[in-house]
This record gives C-alpha cells, sequence and structure tokens, in this order.
C-alpha cells in the first residue's frame, strides 16, 4: 500500500488480515529534485520565463479539473488578491485540462497578471523557482507532485486527501486543510505569503522528510524487503 488511506481502504473492502499488507511508499528521483537551488540560479530561471524576481510564486502541477481543486484555489487566491494586506504574488499553474466552472476567475486573475498557466512539462525548472506549491485535491492516493515540491524545498500546503498525514506533519513540514475549504486555504496562503521568509526551518523538515522516507531508494528497499517476506514464508 502506498498509504494510510489506500491500506484502511484495502482492509475494510477485502478480507486481509493486516500483517499480510506492507506500505511502500512511492519514491522520488531525490538527484534530481533534491539538489538545492541557489537565489541566484533562481534569479535566472525567473528571469528567464519573464517573472519578477521578488514577487512570491505559488505554484501549482496537476490536472486543471475540479477533482484537482481548482475551482478551491483560484477561490482562494482571488479572495488574496482583494486582501490589501497580502503583497502581490504569481499564482503559476502547470497543466493540462479545463474548468468551466471557473472560467470567470481564472479569467480575471490571469489579466491581472497574477495567474499564468502552462501546459504541462518538465516541473523541475517551476519546483526550482516558486516558493510556495498547493495541491487542493478531492481525492489521491499518494501524490507525486507533493513529494517533488517538497524535495525542492517549497512550503507546501496540500488538502487531507489520500496520502495526506502519511507526507505532512501540519505545522512542521507543511501545512494541511479540509477537502474543499478555499477559506483555510485562503488564511494558510496569506499567512505563508506575507511571512515568506520566516518558513526556512519548515522547508529544511520538508526536504529531510522526503529523504529519510519517499525516494526512490527507500521504495526499492522497501518492495525488496516485501519480497523477501513472501520468499521466506
Amino acid at each position: 500500500c502506498s498509504s494510510e488511506e489506500i491500506k484502511n481502504r484495502t482492509l475494510d473492502k477485502f478480507e486481509y488480515d493486516e500483517a499480510d499488507l506492507r506500505m511502500i511508499y512511492n519514491g522520488v528521483d531525490f538527484s534530481r529534485y533534491g539538489t538545492l537551488t541557489t537565489e541566484i540560479q533562481k534569479d535566472k530561471l525567473r528571469n528567464k520565463f519573464g517573472f519578477d524576481t521578488k514577487r512570491p510564486m505559488v505554484m501549482f502541477a496537476g490536472n486543471f479539473s475540479k477533482l484537482k481543486g481548482v475551482d478551491v484555489l483560484l477561490k482562494a487566491d482571488k479572495a488574496l488578491c482583494e486582501d490589501k494586506e497580502v503583497v502581490p504574488f504569481y499564482l503559476v499553474m502547470l497543466g493540462n485540462g479545463d474548468c468551466e466552472e471557473v472560467h470567470e476567475i481564472e479569467q480575471e486573475l490571469i489579466e491581472s497578471q497574477v495567474l499564468v498557466r502552462y501546459p504541462f512539462r518538465d516541473p523541475i525548472p517551476f519546483y526550482d523557482m516558486s516558493d510556495i506549491f498547493v495541491l487542493p485535491s478531492v481525492t489521491e492516493g499518494f501524490p507525486m507532485v507533493t513529494i517533488e515540491a517538497m524535495a525542492s524545498r517549497l512550503i507546501t500546503i496540500r488538502s487531507k486527501a489520500g496520502g495526506a498525514f502519511d507526507q505532512i506533519n501540519h505545522g512542521e513540514n507543511g501545512f494541511l486543510f479540509d477537502i474543499g475549504d478555499s477559506a483555510t486555504l485562503e488564511e494558510l496562503l496569506k499567512e505563508v505569503v506575507i511571512r515568506l521568509s520566516e518558513f526556512d526551518g519548515m522547508r529544511e523538515a520538508a526536504w529531510l522528510k522526503v529523504k529519510d522516507h519517499f525516494t526512490s531508494e527507500c521504495m526499492c528497499q522497501q518492495t525488496l524487503a516485501a519480497y523477501k517476506t513472501v520468499v521466506d514464508d
């Protein structure tokens, strides 16, 4: 099983003994995602894509759909744009798809030069030049984008969909909010955008969590251990 939620669903739906199940978390190539990006490298990337180097950048990667919670994210960001306490920021959305329910908000944020959309491509340059990552999904298994963002030392905010409690210790290496709760997401984003320079400890804790638990090497070791148990039995 790749998350506690999947494990619990498996136990509920099928007649397995808990002792027969093994947790094997998905893992990232840490040599690709875990390398520190310097401020100089980050500024060069932003200049390449035409972004102001001083504005906070929020990133989303995934299908542009309600299932991925883009309506929740856009509602939260629209509210932030109207909050005079919040400094100007970017919302960079990487992915394909269309969500008719949020066309009006989407166009408004694009015209105000807050929202920038890109078709899905190699996400690493976007992780490297971003500050915050948001995954507001309605349902998940164990999303790779979250651990990619954490390995990239982004302040990670995600919904409590599948894998949330395996990946995030709320307030320690990231933040969690209830599925569909745009108001709480807005509050979390406001806090982080305003106090962006104060979260270095959280960035490091996120990086360490991935390094210790969610690398491809860890995944291989867990898989081999599971096979060994079967063979030995």
